[in-house]
């Protein structure tokens, strides 16, 4: 996940299962949750929901995956549901439910103040958490949702929408390969990427293909917003490209010198900002993809988060960066002032941060 700030705090999900909760001005540890107490090491992949005092989360690991809903100020375990094929997946709330997808690729419905379900609808999909080791494997899609319906796109290539009360099917449309860019409501229109190398655009309201654009790869994780267009990673992890709303073109790409290792870049002012495997942070221009500044950090970087004028960056190697903003004054220029970064004091062991 990506460093997530709430009020005076820093949220960190780490792979090795640990969840922190970080001082914003001092980096050290107000509160953390081990998955360790459930008799497993579980992994923070998803983007968690914050609301009314609490944080719902997903785990996953070969094993078994829960979710679970802390007390945003004490770590306060408020209720966990055993997932067992576990929960990479964002976690959305529409009213006072909560709803994410499973690892098994199943849309899950959960009351927000107990845990209990309230609905699912399966995919049919035989994938387990332990097919991560022992077979294929294929991460879920992330739900998306206008406030009305919950757009669902899933491993045999139907992209859904779901009613939130019940789950009752709205429309759905067969992209006839699994999905692996995850949906994304841009107005009236709703863009998902499939496994076959292509981005579609379709009617939010109807499921109907309005464009599509072939690239050289499958289109992975989660779309970035850019000035008039999407960012999208590419399968390999090589390049990031951006593209048209219209799917019309690319527009340009980011090519890595060996790979990229941040899934979910950031947005900040008239810049992206991605991470790479070599330890460098790297801002490119919104508009033109060209590079404005590099920050050595070290270490795989995997989370990226923006707060007002604050980065935090996180690395696989088990050290989150705070980092001042820097001055963007000319976003063409090259020549930037690079932000100046501190790690977080490690108190308790650091977190493998995803």
């Amino acid at each position: 996940m990506n460093p997530t700030v709430v009020g005076s705090q820093v949220f960190v999900g780490s792979c090795s299962g640990v969840l922190f909760a970080f001082d914003r001005a001092t980096g050290f540890v107000n509160w953390d949750y081990d998955t360790g107490v459930d008799g497993y090491q579980g992994s923070f992949h998803g983007q968690p929901l914050l609301s009314d005092g609490t944080i719902v989360i997903g785990t996953d690991s070969p094993d078994t995956g829960y979710i679970y809903a802390l007390n945003i100020e004490t770590g306060e375990l408020r209720w966990k549901v055993e997932i067992p094929e576990g929960a990479a997946a964002n976690m959305l709330r529409i009213g006072d439910s909560v709803i994410t997808v499973t690892l098994s690729d199943k849309a899950l419905c959960l009351d927000f103040a107990t845990g209990k379900e309230r609905w699912s609808v399966d995919s049919g999909s035989s994938q387990t958490a332990g097919d991560r080791v022992f077979g294929d494997f294929n991460w879920t899609a992330s739900p998306a949702t206008d406030g009305d319906k919950i757009i669902w796109g899933r491993h045999d290539g139907l992209v859904m929408a779901l009613e939130p009360e019940k789950g009752r099917v709205l429309w759905q449309t067969d992209l006839e390969a699994t999905v692996t860019a995850h949906p994304m409501l841009v107005g009236s229109d709703l863009y998902v990427g499939t496994l076959d190398h292509r981005l579609y655009r379709l009617k939010a309201e109807t499921g109907e293909r309005i464009a599509s654009l072939e690239l050289e790869a499958a289109p992975m994780w989660e779309f970035t917003p850019i000035d008039g267009g999407l960012m999208v990673l590419l399968m390999g992890a090589e390049s990031f490209v951006a593209v048209d709303l219209a799917l019309s073109k690319t527009l340009w790409r980011l090519d890595a010198e060996e790979t990229w290792s941040s899934f979910r870049p950031a947005r900040l002012n008239d810049a992206v900002l991605v991470g790479a495997d070599d330890g460098d942070l790297i801002a490119a221009h919104v508009k033109t993809g060209e590079i404005l500044w590099k920050r050595r950090l070290g270490g795989n970087l995997r989370g990226i988060g923006v707060h007002e004028e604050e980065l935090y960056v996180g690395n696989l190697e088990g050290t989150v960066f705070a980092l001042g903003v820097p001055s963007l004054t000319d976003a063409g220029s090259r020549k930037q002032d690079s932000p100046t970064a501190k790690p977080a004091p490690r108190d308790p062991a650091p977190p493998e941060v995803d």
